[in-house]
């Protein structure tokens, strides 16, 4: 099963501008991004979904031998939320 996900054109300069600077490629932004926002207690608000047009990653890019433990992790944390 692949699994994709679009990123807003905000979210697409953001990682362009990064990749450009720091040489960092939009996967391994998008990896810490979420691994950040599992940490920080980030509330996911879907307020802006409406803009697709930005980069199309694929989940097993951004998570690749860790799958399973982003999964995981995502599991607890909406768990936890939902109580």
């Amino acid at each position: 099963m692949t699994f994709r996900t679009k990123t807003s054109k905000q979210t697409m300069e953001i990682f362009n501008s990064f990749a450009k600077s720091e040489h960092l490629q939009p996967f391994i932004l998008a990896k810490l991004a979420i691994a950040l926002s599992i940490r920080s207690d980030f509330h996911y608000s879907d307020d802006n979904l409406q803009d697709t047009m930005g980069l199309d990653l694929n989940r097993q890019t951004i998570t690749g031998d860790y799958d399973l433990l982003f999964k995981s992790l995502i599991e607890v944390l909406i768990s936890t939320i939902l109580l």
